[in-house]
């Protein structure tokens, strides 16, 4: 199954992956070993591969980019910290589609090895939306009502692209290892969503580097819905959840 996308003048083709592509899906994730914890492992993409899907993003078919989802009840990941951590304040996690971490290959930002059109990468944003649209696609068609999505606090280009796309900043919460992981979710059909704003609200303006005051209200009902840009820092803009 392919999928092609133009992003930036840069014909990308999105493809699912299987098991001969493991040594490739871990050389990509490779960047994550900055972490304290990088938790993907050939045994780790073996299960993903076993409940859930890899897709990839490929260039002149060479994999520039992966990314993961499988049930987030599913057995092998119930037995994970991870588990333990995401279903502390999730109920009813049989109606979740878990997210998993969006990789660049390293070699992707090495222009010698890639002969982008017009001298162009692909956008790193576009990408992710891409990624975000097959995860979509696959949690309805399975009957997911909610996706859920975790990204190191430290490995984020841009959170922008996840709230353009209606996802809510549900938690700021340490993960494996204590790894502190931006956690969002979203609704897979809007009729059906126990995460709704309450409009009558004032919204609240945080500094995103302030993550014990961001923290400190979403752990009280409130939400991350927009990130904003001023001229010296970007503020999270939070509102109460009903």
């Amino acid at each position: 199954m392919n999928k092609e996308y133009s992003l930036s003048g840069t014909k990308i083709i999105m493809r699912r992956l299987f098991k001969y592509d493991i040594d490739k899906i871990v050389d990509t994730y490779k960047e994550y070993n900055k972490l304290f914890y990088n938790p993907i492992t050939h045994s780790f993409v073996t299960n993903i591969l076993l409940y859930g899907e890899i897709w990839g993003a490929f260039y002149n078919e060479k994999l520039i980019g992966c990314n993961y989802f499988f049930p987030l009840h599913c057995d092998f990941f119930k037995s994970t910290n991870t588990y333990s951590s995401l279903t502390d304040f999730i109920t009813e996690s049989e109606n979740y589609m878990y997210m998993g971490y969006v990789a660049l290959n390293e070699n992707y930002y090495n222009a010698k090895l890639f002969n982008f059109a017009q001298n162009k990468k692909p956008d790193f944003d576009t990408m992710y939306k891409s990624f975000l649209n097959i995860v979509q696609i696959q949690a309805f068609r399975q009957g997911y009502k909610y996706i859920l999505h975790s990204i190191p606090l430290k490995m984020t280009n841009n959170i922008s692209v996840l709230f353009e796309n209606d996802y809510i900043l549900l938690k700021l919460r340490g993960l494996d290892k204590l790894i502190v992981h931006y956690i969002f979710v979203k609704a897979v059909c809007p009729q059906i969503n126990l995460y709704k704003i309450d409009d009558n609200t004032k919204e609240i303006r945080i500094c995103l580097e302030n993550t014990k005051e961001i923290s400190k209200y979403l752990e009280n009902g409130y939400c991350g819905v927009k990130l904003e840009s001023d001229f010296n820092s970007k503020n999270i803009i939070i509102k109460k959840l009903i």
